[in-house]
């Protein structure tokens, strides 16, 4: 039964750490992008929940990140007021929590 690889790709395979090689798959097949939004929208409920508690997630409805753009949209007012006071603040944290200057700006919009 041939499996389409052979004993060199099996060692390529072992001799790669697995985020190298998780790094490669996803750069492969276009995921990059998607996996980062992800991410930043992972780390952004992390800080928030640190800076504000878990009670503020029922005022935000929505978060997405694309180009560098991080985007709430929030029910209050309030809310939306507080992340852009905390703007810096959440950027550098988020940034930080990432490892990697991926957010460039935030922007809590009230729906």
């Amino acid at each position: 039964m041939d499996l389409g690889f052979c004993a060199l790709d099996l060692f390529y395979i072992m001799a790669k750490p697995l985020k190298q090689l998780l790094d490669e798959a996803i750069k492969r097949t276009g995921l990059g992008r998607g996996v980062l939004a992800a991410m930043v929208c992972e780390e952004f409920k992390k800080v928030c929940t640190e800076l504000h508690g878990q009670d503020v997630f029922g005022y935000i409805k929505h978060v997405s990140f694309q180009n560098g753009d991080l985007k709430i949209k929030c029910a209050s007012s309030a809310v939306a007021q507080n992340l852009t006071i905390n703007k810096t603040r959440l950027i550098n944290e988020i940034n930080q929590g990432l490892g990697s200057q991926v957010v460039k700006n935030l922007f809590a919009l009230v729906f």
